[in-house]
């Protein structure tokens, strides 16, 4: 009974955001309310939310999608999620970067959030530290090990407002990132994916894509303090600034 009114639920979410099918309001009405009336909460709390999880047409966020691949090599393509193998040298990954945070469907195939992103990194003895920033409130402290298959991150986890949080914040751990650092005409991209856990599902987040670009980078001149929000001080690295793209 479970397993048929999940499919009720999936099938119900494919009609209304568009997932392989044209969309169709009517049916997707009719499957999440098959897949409710079994008592499958999740499908109730989706009848509830006034809009889905992918807006097709919603300018602000395709205008964040653009800005997310001008902070990737344009070989990269940021319209599908794809895996990435973690390739990051420590002595060179050390900067400020910024860019955005892209948030999948779990098919892969549409972008539904866009968050930009700037991360301060410094390397110290064989820890990654710093600063993430996301979006306009979130700020934490960067820790995490940088490993040959990953970043690891190290007890890093904020609450955060989604489609499935009914209005209030949801706690998200961060897991481990698999990176590239690529160099491509005078511009230094960090780019890849980000694992997060949801431990109010027990289930991963969706799939995310980090898309960056270092706006400066580590030199023997002007430093550079990284603090948390109480002052209190994380690091302090030498640092060089670049033209900041956006």
């Amino acid at each position: 009974m479970a397993d048929r009114a999940n499919s009720m639920y999936f099938l119900g979410l494919c009609y209304r955001n568009g997932y392989g099918c044209t969309t169709n309001v009517d049916s997707a009405r009719y499957w999440l309310q098959s897949a409710a009336s079994k008592g499958y909460s999740m499908a109730t709390d989706e009848l509830m939310a006034k809009e889905p999880e992918h807006v097709a047409n919603a300018g602000q966020l395709a205008t964040q999608i653009k800005a997310a691949q001008a902070a990737m090599p344009k070989t990269n393509i940021v319209n599908q999620y794809k895996k990435v193998a973690n390739q990051v040298a420590a002595s060179d990954v050390a900067g400020v970067y910024k860019g955005y945070l892209l948030k999948y469907d779990w098919s892969g195939q549409h972008i539904i959030e866009a968050d930009s992103v700037t991360v301060h990194i410094v390397y110290e003895h064989d820890s990654i530290k710093g600063l993430w920033q996301e979006g306009a409130n979130l700020q934490l402290p960067l820790h995490a090990k940088l490993t040959p298959n990953a970043f690891v991150f190290d007890k890093m986890q904020y609450s955060k407002i989604n489609h499935y949080s009914k209005g209030k914040p949801e706690l998200a751990i961060f897991e481990k990132a698999r990176l590239a650092l690529t160099n491509d005409n005078n511009a230094v991209y960090l780019s890849g994916n980000i694992q997060q856990f949801i431990p109010s599902r027990n289930e991963p987040a969706k799939p995310m894509y980090l898309a960056l670009v270092r706006t400066v980078a580590s030199t023997s001149t002007d430093k550079i303090n990284i603090t948390n929000e109480d002052g209190s001080l994380i690091v302090n690295n030498t640092l060089r600034a670049y033209p900041n793209p956006f």
